[in-house]
Formats: C-alpha cells, structure tokens, sequence
C-alpha cells in the first residue's frame, strides 16, 4: 500500500516496531519519498514522536491508513491482540486529526476531503473455529471505524475499513503453511478462487477509496477484497 501511494506521487510516512523492515519498505520507493519512523502504535509516547516528525515536515496528512496484526495468541497476549488491534486504531486516528484537518485546509472544497482507512479483515465478517480472538478484534474496528465516520463528519473526515481476505504476509505465513496447497492452490473452502491475493488488488482497492465517486456509498456498506 505505502508503494502503490508513492507510485501516484504521494509523501508516505510508515512506521513499525521492526528497523529491518522499515529499511527494506524504503528501499522500494519509487521516487524516493518513503519515510521510515521507527515506534510502536501502542504506545503513545511513539505515536506522538509521529505526528510531531510529520507536523514539523509537512504540517498536514490527507490519509492515515492503520494497518497492524498477529496471529499468535494465549490468555496473556488476548489483552495485547485488542490494544494492537482496536485501542490503537482509535488513540492513532485521534492524535493524527489536527494533521488530518490540516490537509483539509490546504485544498478548496470540490476536492476529496481528508480521510481515515483502517485495515480490517475478511474475519471481521465470518466466523471460523480457529481464529476467533482475531475475528473479534477486526469486527470491533469494522463497528468502530462506521461510528467514526459519524463522528467525523463535522470535521469533513472521511472513514472506510478495507477488510481483505488472504495476502502474503508474515502474518499469514504461519498459517499458510498447514494447508496442504501444492504449487500454491488454497483450499477452496477457505479461499474460493484457490490463491492468496496479489499485492495491486489490495492497492487498486486503496487508491480508489482515496477517490469520492461512489456518493458515499462505500463509508456504511464494507467492500472486501
């Protein structure tokens, strides 16, 4: 997601907990404006360290995509699921609003307004004997994200969730490699067309949400992919 919105001449700022793959992300920007911030969105104190790296930059975001995961749980991870999944939806969407009413600013009022896109998942929306916890936390940003959109409205934020299916991913990875799927074939029970996504289907869905040609349609009926 981050390349395919460079690709269209955006400044994209990531984060993640891991150095590593920060570094690598970067080194695939296209025109070279891919910034790295090292943190985590649980915690506050780096969430923060965020928003002032960006408002000393640039002063403004159109966009703020929250994207985290893990598919490793026990009891004592269950509390850290829902803070990585939900909580921190929420703290990130609230510390970046003054940025997000910024963007708005800087354009006149036939262009998009500035926008929030969280990641959900296919999960959120079926049930499964395996993944339950996970399920859970992705259907409470599902409910979550359209209240936002309530709430937002008077600030001129547009909110959508994209709720993806199988990607290649190192979270999916762990739980690809039980399926008994020769040169690539899913189990149809699992994945209808039998394959994991491809990395500009869940792109082309992005930069089309960051487009107003639906009427609005999309901010209370969830799209997946």
């Amino acid at each position: 997601m981050a390349k395919a919105l460079e690709s269209q001449g955006a400044k994209v700022y990531i984060t993640g907990r891991r150095q590593e793959k920060l570094d690598e992300a970067v080194k695939q920007a296209i025109h070279g404006n891919i910034r790295a911030i090292r943190g985590s969105i649980t915690s506050r104190e780096d969430v923060q360290r965020a928003v002032d790296v960006v408002t000393e930059e640039t002063g403004y975001i159109d966009l703020l995509v929250c994207n985290a995961g893990q598919t490793t749980f026990d009891t004592k991870v269950w509390r850290n699921c829902l803070e990585t999944k939900v909580a921190a939806v929420f703290t990130t969407t609230m510390a970046f609003l003054e940025l997000l009413g910024a963007g708005n600013q800087r354009r006149d009022s036939s262009k998009p307004t500035s926008q929030v896109i969280a990641i959900g998942s296919l999960g959120g929306l079926l049930k499964a004997s395996d993944s339950f916890i996970y399920n859970a936390s992705k259907a409470a940003v599902h409910h979550m994200m359209k209240n936002s959109g309530n709430f937002l409205v008077p600030h001129d934020i547009r909110t959508n969730v994209i709720a993806p299916g199988w990607f290649p991913s190192d979270m999916t990875a762990s739980a690809s490699k039980t399926w008994d799927h020769p040169g690539g074939v899913l189990p149809r029970a699992v994945v209808p067309r039998q394959r994991m996504g491809l990395e500009e289907e869940l792109a082309g869905t992005l930069l089309y949400l960051m487009m107003v040609t639906d009427g609005g349609f999309l901010a209370n009926h969830a799209g997946t992919c």
